[in-house]
């Protein structure tokens, strides 16, 4: 018998393989944070009602490092993604995707959590082969 897990999963909005990935693992009885649709703000919070904004007009790291504090909505959302992220035994990345992504897969192998990087077919049409530093992560799909 396989046990269920609590899982989050990490990705990008515009991934396409995202909402199969979401439905086949609820599908196994999983129970599965979706940042997408917030489903869980009774556990985790709101998430403000942040939307990314576009990076390409912050000129210096700098300048995203004082929106990231100072935005109420940003810093919103950021704590309940890390409250997700302290609750979740496994932290599945589902590629391609950004930076954020990147960074809680990463926080999760650190913190001895299984940490599942999932390739899809978008993600091997871009890249022939996984980053060297994705090599010693639990499992790469």
């Amino acid at each position: 018998m396989v046990e269920m897990a609590k899982i989050y999963l990490a990705s990008d909005f515009s991934n396409q393989d995202y909402p199969k990935i979401l439905k086949a693992l609820r599908d196994k009885q999983h129970e599965v944070f979706d940042f997408r649709r917030n489903d869980m703000a009774d556990k985790f919070g709101s998430d403000g009602g942040y939307n990314d904004p576009d990076w390409s007009k912050f000129k210096s790291p700098a300048k995203v490092r004082q929106f990231l504090t100072t935005d109420t909505k940003a810093h919103q959302c950021y704590q309940r993604d890390r409250r997700a992220l302290e609750w979740a035994d496994v932290v599945v990345g589902v590629y391609p995707s950004g930076i954020s992504c990147s960074l809680e897969v990463a926080w999760a192998a650190g913190c001895g959590k299984l940490a599942i990087i999932y390739l899809g077919d978008q993600s091997r049409e871009e890249h022939a082969d996984p980053p060297q530093l994705t090599r010693n992560l639990a499992t790469i799909s």
